[in-house]
């Protein structure tokens, strides 16, 4: 149940912008690069290993911030079986 609203998310989306996929692939790995790439600064190469949960997490929350920034902001369509889903009673 906690699924159906993200795949009718999704296929919202989709809907509206058919290079959706692409965009939340490139938008993950520059978040990835990029907060990456900010820890090695801020830690250096020597300490990647020993601090790696902090870098790890820092990687994580930096990918699902941005993730759902751009989840909130993109274009949907509204589809005819979310208008059908929405009508039976179980929403």
């Amino acid at each position: 149940q906690i699924l159906l609203p993200l795949q009718r998310g999704y296929r919202q989306r989709l809907a509206a912008d058919p290079s959706f996929l692409a965009k939340s692939i490139l938008e993950i790995i520059v978040a990835a690069s990029t907060q990456f790439t900010a820890e090695v600064s801020r830690r250096g190469w020597d300490r990647m290993a020993v601090e790696g949960d902090f870098v790890f997490s820092g990687v994580l929350t930096a990918v699902f911030g941005k993730y759902f920034s751009m989840w909130r902001v993109a274009k949907t369509v509204q589809l005819d079986d979310d208008i059908d889903c929405c009508h039976d009673g179980n929403h």
